[in-house]
């Protein structure tokens, strides 16, 4: 169980008024994507994992929805049958396109008043508003006494971001906020909607470099994603049989390398390798090969920079950074690229000393301040009523 932080305890009063006993409070991870880079939406494997960064939820069920955010401008003010596609571009879409996917599903949920905060950085890779839609899932479907398994959830929350706030995304982000476990990482096979709990790996931390590139790349995220379309469209058209691209054997390259041309040949290929890398990396961690490991996670970045074409000079200084140093076994970009952080695996209790070395070569490199985050592995959602503590 988890209590609310006396902030949002003070923020709920100032802005909603004295909570009552039925007031319920929920708790949301972000997330750092460890392998399987853009696998997600092709069908695909990854490995991801929470970090120590929330967002929160304090309310009410209530006859209206009204919301107010601690950090961001503007609330969320609207009747729950006023669901419909909205043009609006702050972040009350994404309480407007819960509702919808609640009734999408045929959930029967009130509205809801309360207050949101969190401290997962916005544009950072780091699964902002996955954590953000997670939190207010389960803050919702408890105050409403709809008892929901956790995977219901975190595709409620997918949906309401891949297809009503038509964010180009998988569903890695929501899958691992939702379902993640303590001092563990999170295996997906996204075509089946399968997970695995992999134990952290004894002997490294994961530290995450924030680049201060805010990551605001829909539209070529959005091209990456019709690229594979059109790969699989032509592989299947000249005689493949396949669902998606990750159904595609590393022995089959050669041929689908006669069929495609580049771009796509390239992009297919990053997908095929990915998959491999998170099958090999599950293995590494299980047999304690931190060194295989690392060197997964660097293959990962130079395939996601060279052949998927989602990396950004800015994090490519902070991978070579993070590499010349010697507690780090391996670092890559983390989420989808073209700006925000990087993760290193980390000798443990070295995390520290190397986050505060890379700042400072990458401020001498760039001029750019960058965030340091020392990261633990805290777990998925934590939902509850304040009269349960």
């Amino acid at each position: 169980m988890v209590a609310a932080p006396e902030s949002l305890a003070e923020a709920y009063e100032r802005f909603i008024g004295p909570h009552s006993d039925d007031a319920v409070v929920a708790r949301a991870p972000g997330r750092i994507e460890v392998l399987g880079n853009h696998t997600d939406y092709n069908g695909g494997r990854m490995l991801s994992a929470t970090i120590d960064r929330f967002v929160w939820t304090l309310g009410v069920a209530a006859d209206e929805v009204c919301l107010h955010s601690a950090q961001l401008d503007g609330d969320a003010v609207f009747s729950p049958d006023e669901i419909e596609p909205v043009t609006e571009e702050g972040w009350s879409k994404y309480v407007r396109g819960l509702y919808w996917s609640f009734d999408r599903r045929k959930h029967r949920v009130r509205g809801f008043r309360g207050v949101v905060s969190g401290d997962v950085p916005i544009g950072a890779g780091l699964g902002s508003s996955a954590a953000l839609s997670v939190s207010l899932a389960n803050a919702i479907a408890l105050a409403s006494e709809q008892k929901l398994n956790p995977k219901a959830l975190a595709m409620l929350a997918f949906e309401s971001e891949r297809i009503f706030c038509r964010v180009p995304c998988g569903i890695q982000d929501q899958f691992t906020s939702q379902l993640g476990k303590e001092n563990s990482l999170l295996a997906i096979y996204s075509s089946r909607l399968l997970t695995q709990h992999v134990p952290a790996p004894d002997g490294i931390d994961f530290l995450v470099i924030n680049s201060m590139i805010s990551r605001y790349a829909d539209k070529v995220l959005t091209a990456r994603r019709e690229e594979c379309r059109q790969a699989l469209a032509a592989l299947n058209e000249a005689g493949f049989a396949l669902w998606n691209l990750s159904t595609i054997a590393p022995e089959d390259l050669a041929a689908v390398e006669e069929i495609l041309d580049e771009p796509l040949s390239l992009r297919v290929k990053h997908i095929v390798g990915e998959n491999s890398r998170v099958v090999r990396g599950v293995e590494a961690l299980n047999a304690g090969d931190l060194t295989l490991f690392g060197e997964l996670m660097n293959d990962s970045h130079e395939s996601s920079k060279e052949l998927y074409d989602v990396s950004h000079p800015n994090l490519d200084m902070l991978v070579t950074i993070l590499r010349s140093k010697d507690s780090v076994v391996g670092a890559r970009l983390t989420g989808a690229g073209l700006g925000g952080s990087v993760i290193a695996a980390v000798r443990r209790g070295l995390s520290a000393d190397a986050g505060r070395s890379t700042l400072e070569d990458y401020e001498r490199e760039s001029g750019i301040l960058g965030e340091r985050y020392l990261c633990n592995i805290p777990g998925g959602v934590a939902a509850n009523r304040v009269s349960d503590l």
